[in-house]
């Protein structure tokens, strides 16, 4: 499992601080362009695949950027964003919430699930979990929904000879394949979306600030007008989300797993974790310095 620290938007803007908040790149900071179209022999959609691009614009700005705040249906929100600075993006994966993983018969049937996505991921490297908090339950979530990795894979190709980073005014694109359980027809939103998109080289992907995370489940794939917060449903402002960890000066604590042979083996066991029955794993770490903890990555098994 890798935690990222924080979420990229497309917001639409200059890059100079004014309503709607986005960078140079505005709106075209998260897109994707349909390169393939494979059809069966009723012309419905049976797969596709994207070029998808990532571009840092972010700029450094102090103060409060009034509308930011985001929420999503798993009763998460996030207040308005506070100043933001100009970084090198790190770790960056993009998630889509209008596929899921390709594996049916995995998301649960009760409210406000119900329905699972049409179109799957073929060629990511991770699930994401989304989760949504219903009443008293506890949390009901699952690794679904598929990312595909931007910095550090032989997938991607970057404008500014940096792989393992998106520096400042640098783009990594990458392709993406995906699948359908059901083959698309026309007069199908989907369809209509894709074959723009491969027609005429309109953009998909969508990930404005009033998206929070992996916001809704399942979304629908639709076009970027390049409308600051487009509401109208079903886009919701996003129908992916990016993900990043900032470039860090310093190593608070590393003590990685010792491998052993052969070389997919770690010595060491498994010990039980349960957050609603107990017991809960912990572990403490040497600390030496004073600057404050800002990310973590842990390593881990799960059961099952």
């Amino acid at each position: 499992m890798v935690s990222s620290q924080k979420e990229f938007h497309d917001n639409v803007g200059y890059g100079d601080g004014t309503y709607p908040w986005g960078g140079i790149a505005g709106w075209h900071a998260v897109k994707a362009v349909v390169t393939d179209v494979l059809m069966d022999p009723t012309e419905a959609i049976t797969s596709f695949t994207v070029r998808a691009s990532v571009t840092n614009d972010l700029y450094d700005w102090t103060t409060k950027m009034t509308g930011t705040d985001g929420t999503n249906d798993h009763d998460q929100s996030a207040g308005y964003i506070v100043g933001q600075k100009s970084e090198h993006m790190r770790n960056v994966r993009l998630a889509t919430s209008f596929a899921d993983d390709g594996q049916l018969g995995n998301l649960p049937d009760t409210p406000p699930f119900g329905q699972e996505a049409n179109i799957y991921g073929i060629d990511h490297e991770w699930l994401g979990w989304f989760c949504h908090h219903w009443g008293e339950l506890p949390p009901l979530g699952n690794y679904w929904v598929p990312a595909w990795e931007f910095t550090g894979s032989s997938a991607v190709t970057c404008s500014g000879g940096t792989p393992d980073v998106i520096l400042p005014g640098e783009t990594h694109s990458r392709y993406m394949m995906f699948g359908c359980h059901r083959p698309i027809r026309a007069g199908e939103p989907e369809y209509d979306a894709i074959m723009l998109s491969y027609v005429e080289g309109v953009e998909l992907f969508i990930n404005r600030t009033k998206s929070l995370k992996v916001s809704n489940y399942t979304d629908q794939l639709s076009i970027d007008f390049g409308v600051p917060f487009p509401e109208y449903p079903p886009v919701y402002d996003s129908d992916v989300s990016v993900f990043y960890d900032p470039e860090l000066s310093t190593v608070k604590w590393q003590q990685p797993p010792e491998p052993t042979e052969p070389l997919n083996l770690f010595y060491g066991w498994n010990e039980p974790s349960d957050w609603w029955n107990g017991p809960i794993a912990a572990d403490d770490w040497v600390c030496t310095t004073d600057d404050p903890v800002t990310g973590l990555k842990w390593w881990g098994s799960f059961a099952g």
